[in-house]
């Protein structure tokens, strides 16, 4: 009546009597103007929420970039500037500056890596290499941590797993040492166990279990239901005693799962943590294991 333009939404159908003569047409008439105008709104909002998600994922990805190069600097000339001659004063201060730098950069891959998880860009490589490379660059990296901090370090790789292996070598690296960083930044006294075994496979596919134990501060069940979550710690008071932004477990969650595994935690407060997470490999060359069984880095 007053010249507005309806959605109308009509359905009708014939009724029979029993001779199957036709008595008359039954319809339903329904006003679905509103229905329609709502729905076209929530779907333009959710096509602004989508842009904004992108770029804010663009922005921290384009600012992660621009910080890192100032900061790959800060670490080369303080590196540089600790092989010269120092004060005790003067080397304290550099290697402050140098350590606070690292974890500054940790941070920033971090948020790097997290944008491109968001914006659908990071990309999982499958390409041939060798376990042992892997667990040398993680000892390489953790080994050191560790004995700053006067803790024993275990490395134990199957024998029963292959030599060479094809899949990402570099996100396989950066799950354990998120763990394996973790493990010794939470742990006092005792020590860090990592290693990897055969749960089953053949010619086309092998599954690898690896894990990274230690003897740390643990978690209760309330903890534990917190984790894997985007900027989330145990509790609050662990961001104020351990630092950290709370995505290395979220991230190396993810990888896990676009490299097509699992991964879970086993805690008890008090008596340390227990990360494991299965992965799928093709195997390469299935004769020879990458390491002997048991070897220990012993940082004490």
């Amino acid at each position: 009546p007053d010249g507005s333009l309806r959605t109308v939404r009509i359905s009708s159908h014939p009724v029979r009597n029993k001779a199957g003569r036709l008595t008359s047409i039954d319809g339903i008439l329904e006003d679905t103007t509103e229905y329609e105008y709502i729905t076209r709104k929530l779907a333009e909002a959710q096509q602004r929420a989508e842009a904004a998600s992108e770029a804010k994922s663009e922005f921290l990805a384009n600012m992660s970039h621009e910080i890192r190069t100032p900061m790959n600097a800060i670490l080369g000339m303080s590196g540089l500037a600790l092989e010269t001659d120092l004060t005790l004063e003067q080397k304290n201060y550099i290697s402050k500056v140098y350590h606070s730098a690292e974890s500054l950069l940790g941070i920033i891959n971090d948020i790097l890596d997290f944008s491109k998880i968001e914006a659908g860009k990071l990309t999982i490589e499958a390409i041939e290499f060798e376990l042992e490379e892997v667990f040398d660059n993680l000892t390489d990296i953790i080994g050191l941590r560790a004995k700053q901090k006067g803790l024993t370090l275990d490395i134990d790789i199957s024998t029963e797993i292959p030599k060479r292996v094809k899949g990402d070598p570099l996100r396989l690296g950066q799950i354990l040492i998120n763990l394996g960083n973790n493990a010794v930044k939470f742990t006092q006294q005792g020590g860090v166990s990592i290693g990897v075994k055969y749960i089953k496979g053949d010619e086309q596919e092998v599954t690898l279990q690896f894990y990274v134990a230690d003897t740390g501060i643990g978690m209760t069940p309330e903890e534990q239901s917190k984790l894997f979550r985007s900027f989330s710690q145990a509790d609050s008071s662990t961001t104020r005693r351990f630092g950290g932004t709370g995505l290395g477990l979220s991230i190396s969650k993810k990888l896990v799962e676009m490299m097509g595994g699992a991964i879970h935690l086993e805690s008890e407060a008090g008596k340390g943590s227990r990360f494991h997470f299965t992965l799928p490999f093709t195997p390469v060359n299935t004769k020879g294991a990458a390491k002997s069984k048991g070897q220990q880095e012993n940082f004490n």
